[in-house]
């Protein structure tokens, strides 16, 4: 390769945690993404963080986060699968902000209320299928239709979303979980295909789809028993969420990563 196209893939600008301004979670009401919320304001570095959520009820924790830190963070509820509520939320944000630099959407879902995973077809339910391939793939692509506008061109930024080892068809060796892996699978695809748009559309954007680990969250609280594997904290697991941000090359996108950065086979 020639060496001054080296040098300068190189020195290409790199999307930092240490360097962003505004950050968007959707779905930082509970769990992992009120984590990352948490991280994000506890680390003094990103000025403005929105984090939105969809029942006040369950969304105490960072409606009192909000109430401490008044000046850096604005909690939106905001159902991702609505449009218009995702029109509200991103012209708010390009009223106040105008850009975003970090987009994590951490929505996600296991199984159906009164449901369990599926353990095999006869367990098959298509209500269910639909209700977990909706949350599960269809959220990432709606949320970066309308940020889209609000990722500047010229600046690196970040667009990520929360997958699941499971969603590896190349690792699935147990089988079991239809909806949650194959929903998961979808995602990972949806996540590819965003990153060749953004890229062909000259954007600087680096999208990807990583797996925060097992964390004793409400998704997996009914399973953590069984687990055999080292289980995470929400804010462990958003600070290896962060650290792997930090930790990718420039040229990295349409990406698939383990909670400690290893890469996933799709």
């Amino acid at each position: 390769m020639n060496t001054l196209l080296m040098l300068k893939m190189d020195t290409q600008e790199q999307f930092s945690i240490q360097t962003c301004q505004c950050a968007l979670v959707v779905g930082g009401g509970r769990g992992i993404g009120l984590a990352l919320v948490q991280q994000l304001i506890a680390s003094q570095l990103t000025q403005t963080v929105y984090a939105t959520y969809r029942d006040p009820a369950k969304a105490e924790g960072l409606l009192l986060l909000q109430q401490a830190n008044p000046d850096r963070l604005i909690a939106q509820r905001c159902d991702p699968l609505v449009e218009d509520d995702l029109k509200e939320m991103s012209q708010a944000i390009k009223e106040a902000q105008k850009n975003v630099d970090l987009v994590i959407i951490a929505s996600g879902i296991l199984h159906g209320e009164g449901r369990d995973p599926e353990k095999s077809l006869r367990d098959i339910d298509v209500a269910h299928l639909q209700e977990v391939f909706t949350v599960n793939a269809v959220i990432t692509p709606l949320v970066a239709k309308h940020v889209k506008p609000l990722l500047p061109r010229s600046a690196p930024t970040m667009l990520l979303a929360l997958s699941a080892m499971v969603g590896s068809i190349d690792e699935n060796e147990i089988g079991g979980w239809y909806g949650y892996r194959a929903s998961k699978a979808a995602l990972n695809m949806m996540v590819k295909t965003i990153s060749i748009e953004l890229k062909r559309s000259g954007f600087k954007t680096q999208v990807g789809a990583i797996h925060p680990g097992t964390t004793h969250t409400a998704l997996s609280e009914k399973f953590i028993g069984t687990v055999r594997h080292k289980v995470w904290k929400p804010l462990e697991s958003a600070e290896n969420i962060l650290k792997v941000i930090d930790g990718l090359s420039p040229h990295e996108t349409g990406f698939f990563k383990n909670w400690d950065g290893r890469t996933i086979a799709w």
